[in-house]
């Protein structure tokens, strides 16, 4: 069993920890899900198997019970105390969509926290057309529609093939959402309203490498290039592939540890 439960004094947040007790740590932090991703614990260690030889890995998730209101910027004050309560310092932090913006903010007022950022198909505010996807998740969770709400998720989330590819994965998947996923997911499309961090990236020190598919519907490639820019970034646009380009292709992750390995 790789899943812990984190105790603070305001909130409670689950983890997962594997790999080479300590080696370097590598900190994901996963984009906005529907169910919690902590029980995908074995696909998320096989995932990862690369680099559990020689990291110590930690998958972050949201904190339970998110009240409303509850903001991306609360997010990373949570992550970031949940570092320091288990001593993570000078870690590799990855984070992907929702999950990059957390980790784009942490690299932005922890520099003591991050060797180096990695951010895959994120943005540093939320454009117009995101905003729209956002709303239309977070009226479909107020309205328990979860058949539109996965329709809307995974269209705009993963490819066309890729979504029919795994259909009869995504309609079970769909299946074991209840009202408890519902009401917490409300919370989580709400909490990107407002997020705009372009003007603090400028005190990102550690070094950062930035990913996304062109054709990503919910941030352009636009939005990748602009956080390169702004944190002085390495940068790698992958040709035809959609959002959710760290789950559908391989080469992401295969990247990223050649990129971490560097001396």
């Amino acid at each position: 069993m790789s899943v812990y439960t984190l105790k603070a004094e305001s909130f409670e947040m689950r983890y997962l920890r594997f790999g080479k007790s300590g080696g370097q740590p590598i900190a994901v932090i996963p984009g906005a899900s529907i169910k919690s991703v902590m029980g995908a614990e074995e696909a998320i260690k096989a995932q990862y198997a690369g680099f559990a030889e020689s990291y110590e890995v930690f998958v972050f998730d949201r904190i339970s019970d998110m009240p409303a209101g509850f903001t991306t910027y609360d997010m990373a004050a949570d992550t970031e105390k949940a570092f320091d309560i288990l001593d993570i310092k000078n870690a590799d932090v990855f984070g992907v969509s929702q999950g990059g913006m957390i980790a784009q903010l942490i690299a932005a007022e922890r520099n003591d926290l991050v060797r180096r950022l990695v951010v895959c198909s994120s943005s540093a505010y939320i454009p117009d057309n995101a905003a729209k996807i956002m709303a239309q998740w977070k009226a479909f969770s107020a309205a328990k529609d979860i058949t539109a709400l996965m329709q809307s998720f995974a269209g705009s989330v993963y490819s066309t093939g890729y979504y029919n590819r795994y259909r009869e994965a995504f309609d079970a998947y769909a299946a074991s959402v209840n009202d408890d996923d519902l009401a917490a997911f409300e919370i989580t499309a709400g909490s990107f309203e407002g997020f705009d961090i372009r003007g603090r990236l400028s005190t990102v020190t550690a070094p950062a490498l930035v990913l996304c598919g062109d054709e990503d519907k919910i941030f352009s490639p636009e939005c990748s290039k602009e956080i390169a820019a702004l944190t002085n970034g390495e940068l790698y646009i992958y040709s035809g592939e959609a959002h959710a380009v760290y789950d559908e292709n391989a080469d992401v992750l295969s990247r990223i540890k050649e990129y971490l390995d560097r001396k």
